[in-house]
């Protein structure tokens, strides 16, 4: 019952699957072989006796077996009160225990409703289908491996507790929009948690520390990847920034997990007082800091990325409308690949911030409502966006969204630069297209770098 309902919810949602329900006279070796050798995903229901070896033929223990020897993607749902599942007979408990290992993040199904589970499993699929994803990798990577340019922050926490799941998500939001390149494992049901974890520190710059109590305990029920992750930061002389969330630096159950935490975070070492600032201050502290160690890494700078490297979203942000337009676009961009920084330069509090933003970035996206590049006295405003870009050479990218273009905001000034710096560059219809397809044509032009903007099409 259970997995006919999950069938059809699936398919509801245009997942396509495969249910092994041979007619009679078709043999179920054959049929079950042909689903599993067309497949890119394998979901595991594991009741209690998921995986027992019978020898009556080719069953749960053979199907796991087979989807783990092809590299078949699989995601366990947990539907029973052991996990993985114990069988009957040691040769099903063994293979469990081997494929379905702890560091596999599994679905729990005890909790969860039939919809919950299945939106659970589309996520993992759309992820494992996707054509970045590392489905097909050969080697699994391990935490300390090294291969690829480091580019990034990783950001590391305890998320056996929601809330704090919830918090460090917030802190990584925050940064993105700031245009602080971050990496956080977040690892979706049937992906190794390990893996996930190596592949980001391979890539990482630094490490933010979100210190809760049992931050660093080696026992992974507790504290997750963070044991590997502090051993892999003082192996490799990782710069770590740590953000006191409780006791400093953290006591977690284990002697071994204190003593490793006590190698890293030495007394000396400041800590981000998470305790007594918001998430919007750390994540601002963290920001600088960021913009600091890329400036002190001098010749690394052009290697890493550091120069021109991401689009500036420029706008008015006087109403919840063009704000949340603004934040949609990014969301879609990054979602492509592309790195973004929305810039909110009237904000007095993030004028400084605006500012680096423009220094860094290779483009300038100009959402063109009604009154944009207005003049309204503050150095960060989208008139001084807009001017800094033409002065400085930058590609600009206009988004139609009001009736007119160029823009005629209610000041001569502000009327006076869009009319000159406008008028010879054609722009995306915002008002015809629909956002997926404005986020479409401004990849097309990023992909170009050294395309003509004069050639953008109206």
């Amino acid at each position: 019952w259970y997995m006919h309902k999950m069938k059809g919810l699936l398919e509801k949602n245009d997942v396509p699957t495969f249910l092994c329900e041979p007619e009679p006279g078709k043999d179920i070796v054959e049929v079950t072989k042909d689903g599993l050798d067309k497949a890119k995903v394998m979901v595991a229901f594991c009741f209690d006796d998921y995986g027992e070896h019978t020898g009556m033929g080719f069953e749960t223990y053979d199907e796991l077996g087979y989807a783990h020897e092809k590299k078949i993607k699989i995601i366990p749902v947990k539907l029973g009160d052991v996990y993985p599942p114990e069988p009957p007979g040691r040769a099903g408990r063994q293979q469990n225990a081997s494929i379905l290992k702890e560091s596999i993040v599994y679905v729990d199904g005890t909790t969860k409703s039939l919809e919950q589970v299945e939106a659970e499993i589309r996520r993992s699929w759309k992820k494992f289908t996707s054509k970045h994803s590392r489905i097909d990798e050969a080697e699994p990577r391990e935490i300390g491996d090294m291969g690829m340019g480091r580019k990034h922050i990783y950001l590391s926490g305890c998320f056996h507790k929601e809330m704090q799941k919830r918090y460090v998500r917030s802190v990584k939001r925050l940064l993105d929009s700031h245009g602080t390149p971050t990496f956080l494992c977040d690892p979706v049901p049937g992906e190794d948690v390990h893996e996930v974890a190596a592949e980001g520190l391979a890539a990482a710059r630094l490490m933010v520390s979100f210190c809760s109590e049992t931050y660093g305990g080696s026992s992974s029920r507790d504290s997750g990847t963070t044991f590997a992750e502090m051993k892999y930061v003082y192996e490799k002389k990782l710069k770590v920034v740590p953000i006191k969330l409780g006791t400093f630096p953290p006591r977690p159950a284990d002697t071994e997990g204190q003593k490793q935490n006590a190698l890293v975070f030495k007394e000396s070492m400041q800590a981000i007082d998470g305790q007594t600032m918001d998430e919007y201050e750390v994540a601002d502290e963290i920001h600088k800091i960021w913009l600091k160690f890329a400036q002190d890494a001098g010749g690394l700078q052009e290697d890493a990325g550091f120069g021109r490297r991401h689009l500036y979203l420029s706008g008015r942000f006087n109403s919840e409308h063009k704000f949340w337009y603004v934040q949609r676009m990014k969301y879609l961009l990054d979602a492509m690949g592309i790195p973004t920084f929305v810039g909110q330069g009237e904000d007095v509090g993030h004028r400084e911030l605006a500012m680096q933003g423009l220094q860094h970035a290779n483009a300038l996206v100009a959402f063109c409502f009604e009154d944009y590049g207005e003049y309204t006295g503050s150095e960060g405003d989208s008139f001084g966006e807009l001017k800094y870009a033409s002065e400085n050479s930058l590609r600009i990218i206009p988004i139609k969204l009001g009736h007119r273009y160029p823009p005629e905001p209610p000041d001569v000034h502000g009327r006076k630069q869009n009319a000159e710096i406008f008028k010879r560059i054609l722009y995306i219809d915002g008002k015809k297209l629909e956002e997926r397809d404005v986020a479409a044509e401004i990849r097309k032009i990023w992909d170009k770098p050294n395309s003509d903007f004069s050639e953008i099409h109206q």
